[in-house]
């Protein structure tokens, strides 16, 4: 359980900081993290708004990683990510495989399978007598 912990906790920082740092630097930065080529005002806000959701998740995988509660937490984050390899799954089919996109991917399934782990952990210590 400590080695699933640690990973969450790193994928967390990661998300926190890279998020972080593309909200606040000044010039879109173009990245391997995020290939986009940056070249509007709108492609800027889209990417700014999705590195939000990045630092939005890297928190609350964050929380669900130190958080009393046994279920809640971590079933949001298993939700936004089965969603978000939902929209993966038709990329990969209707864009084709790319080291990023593959890269994405397994990532995600690996925070899902970790997640899942700590939830049905977190509810088998659930005690349902009253």
């Amino acid at each position: 359980m400590i080695l699933i912990r640690a990973f969450l906790f790193i994928i967390s920082i990661i998300a926190i900081a890279y998020g972080l740092f593309i909200i606040l630097n000044p010039v879109t930065p173009v990245s391997m993290v995020i290939p986009i080529q940056v070249s509007s005002i709108e492609e800027a806000a889209i990417v700014r708004s999705l590195s939000g959701f990045h630092v939005a998740c890297g928190y609350l995988t964050l929380r669900s990683i130190y958080s009393s509660s046994k279920v809640q937490i971590p079933s949001i984050l298993i939700y936004i990510i089965s969603f978000m390899l939902f929209g993966k799954i038709f990329g990969l089919f209707y864009d084709g495989f790319s080291l990023y996109s593959l890269a994405t991917a397994l990532f995600a399934l690996l925070c899902l399978i970790a997640l899942r782990i700590i939830q049905i952990h977190r509810k088998n210590q659930i005690s349902y007598d009253l």
